[in-house]
């Protein structure tokens, strides 16, 4: 029922509507007292309103179906003053007396789903044992109301916690009841072919293993398991995933009757499983080499695993490495396109930097938003992006060095962070080959000793130490001199090394501590750090660390300190782009302010 149809009902109808329906609001039962609490509250009947408020933070409440802890805020931050909030809160929204009208409501309903809710409440809140019974009778009653809307996550949630109280409580009763009804509703869920909760409701059979081993049909669980991966392989094609799902429960249950070569004859299904996958993806998707190659990786893994398979490792390098070739021939292909700013527009550009003393230019530089792209912006399109291919934004993807896949993104929020990357790289070698090189080259014609000024501003920052102006200059030195392997070189790792300075003089740790041991932090924490700081522009950040120090963009100062960089990407713009960043970083000073 939609909120328009429940406002036409009264407030005693609406309370009645969740008391006697059982077949609506999976998702929203509280919306009926939300709707039911305005009335109250709009026609001055506070008492019954605050009794509906107790509704909506019960039926409000997070569900985790956790042993430990079944039940959790829905929402939780900190306002601007730096105070936590969470709603509903357990610890302010659930007091005494809210306990004791739940247990009267838990005792006079006979809706199960309402008395489930109320029950456990209780129980978790209070642990009051009488309440826990009522919650594993109640949750019970659920199943078959469930079973006929369809709703199998929670007919495989209320088996589960079923069983899961009757265990905390130690009442022997209520554990065969609640076994018996998962075998009860394995067998009806079969008949319908129902396969896909099959996997959390023996799973829930698993879990209290210690408690209820004798009382456990292995051979009947096993059988179970094997007809539902069959009902997949021949039904589903792409159900990969979830046959080795089902696999896994086959290895449990063999490890916990502690038949390890039955185990591994499973682990062996469930490598191959990802071969059998990337054979598929191969042939039926877009970008096919791309996805097969991340299965082969993972059947390599799993070969890897149990060992004594030598042959195989070897077969699935060979399968890998075709992959990543093929890729890069048909699924890589590199798309070039000359990009030019109309000359006048460049021209008007450079007449800001026209006709100054070098240090002028160089404060210009520092402080020009031109140089350094939006981050925002680059989000934006790679949204636009998304919304006009769909498959493209969904689709896997293997980023590649080389012929090696170095991490694969296949997450729909990963995937946006991925295409944003690239757009805001796209950019910032745009404006360093547009912008940025014009402005070095009007340096080199009107200041051809521009070097020397560069030293001298470089010199005259807060945020540079005198130590390190003299490591520095030997890299400004080697780029006059146009040896850019040895300019980058130098640059990079001193870039890296102000910043940990400007950690410094910020009052913060310039050390981490990994294994108990001390260490000097590194480009990526130190730039998350800094993101953190007030005045210190994002985009500028972002720019660093997609240039320096993000596998997904440049990642330059790792490639180097690797050893991974071929000769020709000692290129003068890459040496430029880091005198940007020391020209933008000398820009900054520090104003300590009063507490």
């Amino acid at each position: 029922m939609i909120e328009s149809e429940m406002r036409k009902l009264d407030p005693e109808e609406l309370i009645n509507l969740s008391e006697t329906n059982t077949s609506d609001f999976r998702w929203n039962r509280s919306n009926i007292y939300k709707v039911a609490f305005e009335k109250y509250e709009k026609s001055g009947e506070k008492d019954k309103a605050e009794d509906l408020r107790k509704e909506i933070l019960i039926f409000d409440l997070s569900t985790h179906n956790s042993p430990e802890k079944r039940f959790d805020s829905l929402m939780s931050g900190t306002t601007d003053n730096g105070e936590e909030w969470k709603y509903p809160d357990l610890e302010k929204h659930f007091p005494k007396e809210a306990i004791e009208y739940y247990k009267n409501r838990a005792n006079v309903t006979n809706n199960p789903i309402l008395k489930a809710r109320y029950s456990d409440v209780i129980w978790e809140l209070d642990r009051d044992v009488d309440y826990a019974r009522l919650a594993v009778s109640a949750y019970l009653d659920c199943c078959p109301i469930y079973f006929t809307n369809e709703w199998d996550h929670e007919l495989a949630d209320s088996l589960g916690r079923a069983i899961a109280i009757a265990s905390m409580i130690k009442d022997q009763s209520l554990i065969d009841k609640s076994l018996k009804k998962h075998y009860e509703f394995i067998k009806q869920l079969v008949e319908k072919r129902r396969f896909r909760y099959l996997l959390e409701i023996i799973e829930s059979i698993l879990n209290w293993e210690r408690k209820i081993g004798d009382q456990i049909d292995y051979e009947y669980l096993i059988s179970i398991i094997e007809a539902a991966i069959t009902d997949y392989v021949l039904n589903i094609p792409d159900s990969f995933h979830l046959q080795r799902s089902f696999l896994e429960l086959l290895v449990k249950i063999w490890q916990i009757r502690k038949n390890e070569d039955e185990r591994q004859k499973i682990k062996i299904r469930i490598a191959e499983s990802f071969i059998e996958e990337a054979e598929w993806k191969k042939v039926n998707y877009p970008n096919g080499d791309m996805v097969a190659t991340s299965f082969y990786e993972k059947a390599l893994q799993a070969y890897m695993d149990l060992g004594n398979f030598p042959e195989k490792v070897q077969e699935l390098k060979v399968k890998i490495q075709e992959t990543n070739e093929a890729a890069l021939k048909t699924e890589y292909e590199t798309i070039t396109a000359k990009v030019r700013l109309p000359r006048e527009e460049t021209d008007e550009y450079l007449r800001m930097y026209e006709g100054r003393e070098t240090i002028e230019i160089f404060k210009i530089m520092g402080l020009d938003m031109n140089l350094i792209p939006s981050y925002e912006k680059a989000q934006q399109e790679a949204i636009e992006l998304a919304k006009q291919s769909v498959f493209h934004h969904i689709a896997p993807l293997s980023l590649m060095k080389g012929n090696i896949s170095v991490k694969h993104i296949s997450e729909e929020g990963e995937k946006l962070e991925y295409e944003t990357i690239l757009n805001f790289q796209m950019r910032y070698r745009i404006i360093a080959s547009m912008l940025l090189s014009e402005i070095f080259t009007l340096l080199e014609k009107e200041h051809p000793k521009y070097i020397d000024s560069l030293t001298q501003y470089l010199s005259s920052s807060e945020i540079i130490d005198d130590k390190r102006i003299e490591i520095i200059q030997h890299g400004l030195r080697a780029y006059e001199k146009k040896e850019y392997v040895a300019a980058i070189h130098i640059l990079v790792f001193q870039i890296e090394g102000v910043l940990r300075d400007l950690l410094g003089k910020l009052g913060l740790s310039t050390f981490s501590y990994k294994n108990n041991e001390k260490r000097k932090r590194v480009l990526s924490d130190i730039l998350a750090t800094l993101s953190q700081i007030e005045g210190i522009d994002k985009d500028f950040l972002k720019f660093i660390e997609i240039f320096l120090s993000d596998i997904r963009g440049d990642n330059y100062r790792n490639e180097i300190a690797h050893g991974l960089l071929s000769l020709e990407d000692f290129t003068k713009e890459n040496a430029q782009l880091l005198l940007l960043v020391l020209i933008q970083l000398a820009s900054y000073s520090i104003d300590k302010k009063d507490k």
